[in-house]
């Protein structure tokens, strides 16, 4: 409810029509079971997100250009996190969604810091196939056949398929958390964004529409870096960047018949999101201010206002550069 429409449906809506009570009824009048929406993981806007992949406002209209829907989103997280972990600290956990927020919060920051390591990760199908064969190994742990293909369990997992049993490529094959850089290399960044959002979604016990998480975990996980790039663009092997902007590159490569950039996504931490940007002043709000102000000034960065970290337009604010009472200039150099 209340996102917008991806394609046009006969007798049902138009594309960009917003998914109301009314649209939904004409679906299931239709015997349609699902829809296809727009939305913040899969919006092709460079900056931010569009209007319409993010959908409507607790008022029921659109964001206005230039909203700050991340920050707002993320805000409505934190102050929820913090409301349900006192309701469990003083409730004693009576409250379920309370208690299930609580003890999930290990959870949470495996999936907004994405560790290197994850222990007892789960192991995950490699390609889609029958399972051939389930047998303990001689270290305790286990071999699992999918198909031809031999997948090592370590020991402390329990295996979850049974011989005979059909998977899909990166379902998983035990018992344990996924380690979601793993499942985005083994089916795609888009499916491993996905997991995140229905994980994130799980341990808040679904208080959130979906894209509430889909718009945070855009935000901390639009991000590639270059593994090659033709002489004209500029860039070069190692070179990072967001992925929408690496995507938008492309799009404009390949209407002027041009060869693409080729990058991987991949996921980063949360502590470390800024520490790498080419933003100086997003930059200098990291706990690395003199390596910031230095490198900054070295290679001439400049501070991007509609880019999509919060942090540089708060600092510009709407004085910016306009004369003070003393007739000096307020800004920054």
């Amino acid at each position: 409810m209340d996102r917008v429409l991806l394609d046009t449906v006969r007798g049902v809506g138009k594309r960009n029509d917003i998914v109301d009570h009314s649209l939904v009824m004409k679906a299931k009048s239709a015997g349609i079971e699902s829809l296809k929406v727009r939305s913040p993981l899969t919006c092709d806007s460079a900056e931010g997100i569009c209007q319409k992949c993010y959908g409507l406002m607790p008022n029921g209209s659109l964001p206005n250009i230039g909203e700050n829907v991340g920050v707002l989103e993320s805000s409505a997280l934190t102050e929820r996190s913090t409301q349900l972990t006192m309701q469990s600290f003083h409730s004693g956990g009576a409250a379920s969604t309370a208690k299930n927020v609580s003890a999930s919060f290990p959870r949470l920051q495996q999936l907004i810091k994405v560790p290197e390591n994850i222990s007892g990760k789960a192991s995950l199908a490699h390609m889609d196939g029958t399972v051939k064969k389930v047998e303990p190994n001689e270290i305790g742990g286990w071999e699992i056949f999918v198909n031809d293909i031999e997948h090592n369990v370590s020991p402390g997992r329990t295996p979850i398929v049974t011989v005979g049993q059909e998977v899909k490529k990166g379902e998983p094959l035990t018992d344990g958390p996924i380690k979601p850089q793993e499942l985005g290399e083994i089916t795609d960044h888009l499916t491993a964004q996905k997991y995140i959002v229905n994980e994130l979604s799980d341990i808040f016990g679904g208080a959130f529409y979906k894209k509430t998480m889909e718009t945070v975990v855009r935000g901390i996980s639009d991000n590639a870096i270059i593994d090659e790039a033709p002489d004209d663009t500029g860039m070069y092997r190692g070179n990072k960047g967001t992925l929408s902007n690496f995507k938008k590159i492309n799009r404009e490569r390949s209407q002027m018949g041009l060869e693409p950039i080729k990058y991987t996504p991949y996921f980063k931490s949360v502590d470390t999101l800024n520490v790498d940007s080419e933003d100086w002043l997003t930059r200098v709000t990291t706990n690395r201010i003199k390596d910031a102000l230095q490198k900054g000034m070295a290679k001439m960065q400049f501070g991007d206002i509609s880019g999509k970290d919060p942090i540089p337009a708060y600092i510009y604010g709407e004085d910016f550069g306009q004369p003070n009472k003393k007739g000096n200039t307020n800004g920054f150099y």
